[in-house]
């Protein structure tokens, strides 16, 4: 059996629909971002949950271990939505002109971008800490995850916000990012990038189009349900407040 099997075997990817999973994000977040690395995220820190306002308009992923139900890593695909196209968290500490001698991010439209961030590892998963070959695909899983749905969205343009470790981890499995801004001493020194979910996929490496073509033959969202998911999100955090 291959590591890719072994991972499905191993994990469930999936989007945190539900109060509970939501719940779970949350608080690994709140974990790991606040109490290992002291990062001061956001005021919004009751009931040990880390959130902010860009969770309201955002599709959460978690990664969940099959044997005993624990959740592994989690991230979020946040989404402008109209009539308002909020700005993506990165643009918080950027700005919105972003861009290098390729791209311009400013001129790509609205409906056509996200932003993918807040990703972690539970400490338990992390390949430092277990070992295991199934644990090193947690990261590549989520982010083929998340091309499989960017996808279906039909938004094929995606910033994050990374260290220069991670952005490096990226491109190590072949995903071609680029850095559109200055480096910001945000939690640890930190720039945007830029990476089109389409055009990357010549340069992906073989584990990485593995997963990615699994996911595609068993999620079955149409953009619709996708959009549905950041309406609920949307509707619950505004009964929430």
């Amino acid at each position: 059996m291959d590591t890719v099997e072994r991972f499905f075997l191993d994990f469930d990817v999936r989007i945190a629909s539900s109060d509970k999973d939501r719940f779970s994000v949350y608080n690994l977040r709140y974990k790991v971002f606040l109490k290992e690395l002291g990062y001061m995220l956001s005021d919004l820190t009751a009931e040990e949950q880390e959130k902010d306002s860009h969770d309201n308009h955002a599709i959460p992923l978690i990664v969940v271990c099959r044997k005993t139900g624990e959740i592994a890593a989690c991230t979020r695909i946040v989404i402008p939505v109209p009539p308002k196209y909020e700005k993506l968290p990165v643009e918080d500490h950027c700005g919105m002109n972003l861009y290098n001698d390729e791209v311009n991010v400013s001129m790509i439209s609205r409906e056509k971008i996200c932003e993918v961030s807040r990703i972690v590892v539970a400490s338990g998963f992390r390949k430092s800490s277990s070992g295991t070959m199934t644990n090193r695909l947690i990261t590549p899983a989520l982010y083929a995850y998340v091309a499989v749905l960017l996808d279906i969205l039909d938004r094929p343009h995606m910033i994050c916000f990374l260290e220069t470790n991670f952005a490096r981890l990226l491109s190590v499995m072949g995903l071609q990012v680029k850095k559109v801004s200055e480096d910001h001493d945000v939690c640890g020194i930190r720039a945007a990038h830029y990476l089109n979910t389409r055009t990357t996929l010549s340069t992906m490496s073989a584990a990485f189009l593995s997963v990615m073509e699994r996911f595609k033959k068993e999620v079955d969202y149409t953009a619709e349900d996708l959009i549905d998911v950041v309406m609920e999100s949307m509707k619950t955090c505004k009964e929430a407040t």
